[in-house]
């Protein structure tokens, strides 16, 4: 019997995806084949799909290079459920009576007695997946078993990794629920991204992050956890931000910054105003000369004249240091005994070759240093919407190698990665934690806009106490991660895909300078 993939593949190329219908596919097959046996027929058919996307077809809407084992076990049941109600409503009786067949052998095996595992299995809470063409029963389709073991398709292997097995069995069952939820909401928007044809330098789900920064979707995961048994208070535990104790002399110095002063007559005056009485005590008062500094600093920034010719706002570099890395540097001045500041195009082991803009690093023992803030500095004071977006997931897919590191050191409870992005005249705080098997979170931390008037000074005033929360939050992490270190403790980790290269365009290669000595075409003769 002659396998039609030869021209199958030839056919796939020559109609675009948009044309394909289940029953098209089938049919196709149907007249190609020299059997009627459509169990095997299906089989080819899932094996071709495989084969035909792992290329990238021109025309392929979901490339499954780009996606994790997971994601290829929504793909595929989703392939499944269609086949299933084109094929049983309008197609051969033999058809409809294999369909049959199998969802019988599913509630068979539905009423059986499962491990633990196969119940992490059939409720879409592993990295492993079964599909129809992968049951327990091997014994009634060996053949077709035997072509999934042949190709080593990840659809083909049951076996979960050992760490991840043994995590497993160390969760209550209040935390298998949880993170079964979380993996489904992560599974659908992960399909919904690759349906939107994005790719793993343009989304977050798709790198195995789930990106909880947006308020409607942490509303909407929130009313899921809700439904289980206290949902709501493990997720409210995980993302918890550590705040500082509020002092007099802090409040009152933030306190005075109100619309009716803030402009150019009276704030120079008030930002230099000192709230404390007697001594200055440098640890003490540290949050008022923290915020007095960064306020009299950005003050200065409005007071001082500017050439309207001056371009230092649209160079990335020179608009950081004057904006995000005084502030962080400012901030941070008086820990540098537990923290470690470095800045401009830093590389670090954790993210391999890639470079990052800044980075703060906690001494963990002498020749040690564990990275946990990466800083990435997109353009100046503007910047396009791609940069945005490009840099957002970079930051994101660094801050998990990070994570991955550093879960090998520090419990998974107190391991935190904290991201910044200086972006169109603002300063983006996040963090990324991993409470679960599989389960990456990414929340916001605060948003910072720049002052660029004198009316911005007002609400900058009110963002330093979430500032100062930041500090707190940090050093609570690097006291966390010191104390209660991690001996020989193996945790399962979702790693980063590796980057993708970028295709170097050879069409935009230009003739001939008209007065060069060998004018024309590179294909023709010289003259």
């Amino acid at each position: 019997m002659t396998h039609p993939m030869t021209a199958f593949m030839a056919f796939y190329h020559a109609n675009k995806t948009e044309d394909w219908t289940c029953n098209n596919l089938v049919e196709y097959y149907r007249d190609k084949s020299e059997t009627k046996d459509w169990k095997k027929v299906l089989d080819w058919i899932k094996k071709d799909l495989i084969r035909v996307t792992r290329n990238a077809a021109p025309h392929c809407a979901v490339n499954l290079t780009q996606i994790s084992d997971v994601q290829h076990h929504d793909l595929f049941m989703n392939i499944d459920f269609k086949f299933q109600k084109a094929l049983s409503s309008e197609s051969s009786p033999d058809i409809r009576k294999y369909f049959s067949q199998i969802r019988s052998e599913q509630n068979e095996q539905d009423q059986r007695p499962r491990t633990p595992e196969h119940r992490i299995y059939s409720s879409g809470a592993s990295d492993a997946f079964v599909t129809p063409w992968n049951r327990e029963d091997k014994s009634d389709n060996d053949e077709s078993q035997e072509l999934c073991d042949s190709d080593s398709d990840p659809i083909s292997d049951h076996k979960l990794p050992d760490e991840l097995s043994e995590e497993l069995k160390g969760l209550n069952a209040s935390e298998l629920s949880i993170r079964n939820t979380l993996l489904e909401i992560f599974h659908q928007n992960q399909f919904k991204d690759l349906k939107l044809v994005k790719t793993l330098m343009s989304s977050n789900f798709l790198n195995g992050i789930i990106d909880v920064s947006d308020a409607n979707f942490k509303k909407m995961i929130l009313s899921e956890l809700i439904k289980l048994n206290e949902g709501q208070q493990w997720f409210d535990k995980v993302l918890s931000k550590h705040t500082w104790v509020l002092t007099p002399e802090f409040i009152n110095y933030c306190n005075q910054f109100t619309d009716d002063v803030c402009n150019r007559m009276q704030l120079p005056t008030l930002v230099r105003k000192s709230f404390v009485t007697g001594r200055f005590d440098p640890f003490v008062h540290e949050g008022h000369d923290i915020v007095q500094d960064i306020m009299k600093h950005f003050s200065v920034r409005l007071e001082a004249p500017c050439n309207i010719n001056s371009k230092a706002s649209k160079l990335e570099r020179t608009y950081a240091i004057d904006t995000i890395i005084y502030i962080m540097n400012r901030i941070f001045r008086m820990h540098f005994d537990v923290l470690d500041g470095n800045w401009i195009e830093i590389l670090i082991g954790d993210t391999k070759s890639h470079k990052i803009d800044g980075v703060l690093k906690a001494f963990q023992t002498k020749k040690f240093r564990q990275t946990i803030i990466i800083i990435e500095f997109s353009h100046g004071q503007y910047a396009s919407a791609d940069k945005e977006t490009d840099d957002q997931v970079k930051l994101s897919r660094n801050a998990k190698r990070i994570l991955n590191k550093l879960i090998d050191r520090v419990s998974c409870e107190h391991a935190r990665v904290y991201t910044i992005q200086s972006i169109n005249g603002n300063i983006n705080i996040k963090y990324m934690v991993r409470p679960l098997p599989s389960i990456y979170l990414y929340e916001e931390f605060v948003s910072i806009k720049i002052p660029t008037t004198f009316d911005d000074m007002e609400e900058f005033a009110k963002s330093m106490s979430t500032l100062m929360d930041f500090q707190t939050d940090v050093l609570r992490t690097v006291k966390l991660m010191n104390k209660k270190p991690v001996e020989d403790k193996k945790v399962y980790k979702s790693e980063v895909k590796t980057t993708p290269k970028k295709k170097k365009d050879h069409n935009n290669i230009s003739p001939s300078y008209p007065d060069s000595p060998c004018p024309g075409s590179p294909g023709e003769d010289l003259i």
